[in-house]
């Protein structure tokens, strides 16, 4: 048969559509092991033969709204907060999007928590990477694909559940924390060094209740996120919590929460979808029920919910006489941890209102003397923070305010809040050593460049871009845009033209 352009129909030929792009196929999708967004970012960029940093900052940009974003990418700059790129956030949906424009795929939402947006309070994901040894090491000695997966990176998760090994989260040898996304990002290596991040780890911990909670729930979370119809909202967490008040007998909404320890208060703004619950509220679920978080939001949105809940381990609420509500007033003011009025209510479980009503003076006494506990408190805790900063005043180096929040275990907000002085001048020593410390690398490196140059030039060698990587301590170096003019530099005294 004779096939000429007549005879063919080119306007039906379906030619699929071209991606900017490689359309690399994610690891584990479906799985509680599904790669890390920022570990695809790295394969895909390594396929280009791109380092991660120059691969988002040229090619984002038309796909990106946010201005920040676009002017950090501009500059060739990936801004700052690369913790919430694999999470549940505003920042990992630009990704998401930009990633999936520029591939054609239709499925990296599932690299992040994003699917699950509508149930998570926070970014779930923590500060910097972490990775268990054991399985990096297994999948080099098997050549298998190297990647990190998502639930690795989840905030609280403090072990790997195949190898029951601590996931560690410093490099072995420089001994830093590692971003999320860096120029130099490799999945498995340190960014800042290129160590091999695998090894046979022996640092074994037994699973402890809450850790099977987190590695059990997120786990599920991962696994599920590609069987959702539609995306969870916090409407559902209403419906759904209305359902268990409903379908297991319980009275009130107050009496649930008594059941489970938890606040009214919370519950009655969760289930008018005013807030949403945190991890912790549903470990104290999981607590009771053993239903994660995927068994309840999950799964299971339209079934009955029926908890099998021991009734009569329920805190039975019953109307205090006025005589019993005075007695509980002044039992609280011979108690010296004073709480306040509201702690009180809950805790013995009677109306504020008709506290106040008949016992004003002594409702007056409870809230003026929980007030001036809370400014002993303040107080001590102020001048805790205030000996803590002067240590770390007179530590050398001179270490920053977020490393003096992870060794000393004060968030940044508290010592900013309660020594702003002292938390200043530890911010300002640091800079200062910062700056030094960059000056004095800046001039080593200068120097280097200059040893190396001059002992290629008088070996016979010429000193160009390859050579001087062989010798130079960090062969990135000449990546950098003012070590090449202090190179160039060098060339052009020599007599080399360039």
């Amino acid at each position: 048969m004779n096939i000429t352009l007549d005879t063919l129909e080119l306007d039906k030929i379906n030619i699929p559509p071209r991606s900017i792009l490689y359309n690399l196929e994610p690891i584990g999708i479906g799985t509680p092991y599904v790669e890390s967004l920022t570990s695809y970012i790295s394969r895909l960029a390594e396929c280009h033969n791109l380092n991660p940093n120059r691969l988002v900052c040229k090619t984002f940009v038309p796909y990106i709204k946010t201005e920040s974003r676009i002017n950090s990418f501009l500059k060739g700059s990936l801004g700052p907060k690369k913790e919430y790129i694999n999470g549940n956030s505003p920042i990992s949906l630009e990704y998401v999007s930009a990633l999936e424009e520029l591939t054609t795929r239709k499925d990296l939402i599932y690299l992040t928590m994003n699917s699950w947006s509508g149930l998570l309070t926070k970014n779930v994901i923590g500060k910097s990477r972490k990775w268990c040894p054991n399985c990096l090491n297994e999948a080099k000695n098997n050549r298998t694909e190297v990647y990190e997966p998502l639930i690795w990176y989840i905030k609280d998760i403090q072990l790997c559940d195949k190898h029951n090994v601590i996931l560690e989260d410093r490099c072995p040898k420089c001994e830093r924390n590692l971003n999320f996304l860096h120029a130099n990002y490799i999945v498995g290596h340190c960014q800042y060094c290129f160590t091999w991040l695998g090894y046979e780890s022996h640092n074994t911990i037994e699973k402890n209740e809450y850790q099977v909670f987190l590695l059990e729930s997120f786990g599920y979370l991962i696994m599920n996120a590609t069987k959702l119809n539609a995306l969870p909202t916090r409407l559902q967490v209403g419906y759904v919590l209305n359902r268990l008040i409903e379908d297991n007998d319980f009275k009130s909404p107050r009496e649930f929460a008594n059941w489970f320890g938890l606040s009214y208060q919370s519950i009655y703004s969760w289930i008018k979808n005013v807030q949403r619950p945190s991890i912790d509220v549903f470990f104290k679920i999981y607590q009771k029920t053993n239903l994660s978080i995927n068994d309840i939001f999950g799964g299971g949105l339209m079934n009955e919910f029926d908890l099998g809940l021991e009734k009569s381990l329920t805190k039975q609420l019953k109307r205090l006489t006025l005589n019993e509500i005075e007695n509980e007033l002044k039992g609280e003011l011979l108690n010296n941890n004073y709480e306040s009025l509201i702690q009180l209510c809950i805790a013995k479980r009677f109306d504020m209102s008709t506290a106040k009503v008949y016992f004003p003076d002594l409702c007056k006494e409870i809230n003026e003397k929980n007030l001036k506990l809370k400014e002993v408190i303040k107080e001590q805790k102020r001048a805790e923070i205030e000996r803590d900063l002067l240590i770390a005043l007179l530590m050398e180096p001179s270490i920053s305010l977020y490393k003096f929040s992870k060794e000393f275990g004060i968030p940044e907000y508290e010592a900013k809040y309660y020594c702003p002085e002292s938390t200043k001048k530890l911010i300002t020593r640091h800079r200062s050593y910062v700056k030094k410390a960059k000056k004095i690398r800046a001039e080593n490196i200068k120097n280097e460049i200059k040893q190396v140059v001059l002992e290629l030039h008088n070996n016979g060698i010429y000193p160009s871009d390859k050579s001087m990587r062989k010798k130079l301590t960090n062969p990135n170096w000449l990546m950098e845009p003012e070590v090449r003019r202090i190179w160039k530099k060098e060339l052009e005294l020599l007599g080399y033209k360039k």
